[in-house]
């Protein structure tokens, strides 16, 4: 059995329609900017959205016709989500700069009563080059979680810090390393010695042939092969640790000229191939999977 959805386009570029294959359809309208103002979809219902001059969403309705406003500050950064109106009750409320400027403090979400009833998300720390080194997760009932994590010269995260309990303490450190150029080549627990990612091999491009995660019989190996010059994604593999060459996973790769996936085939899967159509502006006009042979897809 075949598969088949297609999308359609305006004259600039807008996507104004989707169709699955049992012929449901989700349709988008845009204003002259090309802001979306509908949307009309089979499980979500219609939608529609409201700008401001400065082009921010100020307001939505959802499918259920309930309303939700945002404001932002003279920098355009959001502050705020409001129920009914511009002055209804608060969902949630966004703050920026009071550690550093430019950067957002914490968020927080309310209830009908204006109680805080979601996570609370604070940057408790940053370094010299505003990097976040601790965070702090604020979460009704339930405690606090804090999370710490480290770097090198070069900016790359070399330490994440995991909670310890859920009364603001820390625990277990996770170290990621890398080679001479920079290059990920390994994710270990400093607790127990767990190696998530035990190794990764690079090519003299730069891109990843194999990469072995954990080790033993949980373990995986993913292989990457590429095409010659253009070096686009020819085969990815899986083989699991305790497992048979390519027992997870093995997919193969097709392009067109302009470098688009025209299919993807998974031997694995029973020989699936998955399949996709693009414009003449590269835009994507259908996708399906079932049928081994693309060429046989008329549209």
């Amino acid at each position: 059995m075949q598969y088949t959805t297609s999308y359609d386009y305006n004259r600039r570029g807008d996507l104004v329609k989707v169709t699955d294959h049992a012929g449901n359809m989700t349709t988008m309208s845009y204003d002259l900017l090309s802001r979306k103002i509908g949307m009309v979809d089979p499980d979500m219902g219609a939608w529609q959205y409201q700008y401001d001059p400065a082009g921010h969403l100020v307001a939505q309705q959802d499918g259920r016709g309930w309303w939700l406003h945002f404001t932002y500050d003279a920098l355009g950064r959001l502050t705020a989500r409001r129920r009914d109106s511009v002055a209804g009750p608060l969902v949630a409320t966004y703050s920026y700069d009071a550690g550093l400027k430019g950067f957002l403090d914490y968020s927080r979400a309310y209830d009908d009563s204006g109680a805080i009833v979601e996570v609370e998300v604070q940057v408790v720390a940053r370094d010299d080059r505003y990097q976040v080194t601790e965070k702090r997760w604020l979460v009704p009932n339930a405690g606090t979680f804090r999370m710490a994590y480290g770097y090198n010269a070069g900016g790359q995260m070399t330490s994440i810090q995991y909670p310890a309990d859920n009364n603001d303490g820390l625990g277990e450190v996770v170290q990621r390393g890398y080679d001479t150029v920079g290059q990920l080549e390994s994710v270990v627990s400093l607790q127990d010695g767990t190696r998530f990612l035990d190794q990764v091999t690079y090519l003299a491009t730069g891109q990843v042939a194999q990469l072995r995660l954990d080790q033993g019989t949980n373990g995986a190996t993913l292989d990457f092969t590429y095409q010659a010059g253009s070096l686009r994604l020819d085969e990815k593999k899986a083989s699991s640790g305790g497992g048979s060459a390519f027992d997870l996973q093995h997919l193969t790769f097709a392009y067109d000229n302009g470098g688009n996936i025209t299919s993807i085939l998974d031997a694995r899967n029973g020989g699936q191939k998955q399949c996709f159509g693009y414009d003449w502006l590269d835009r994507l006009t259908s996708a399906f999977t079932g049928n081994t042979d693309c060429s046989a897809y008329s549209g």
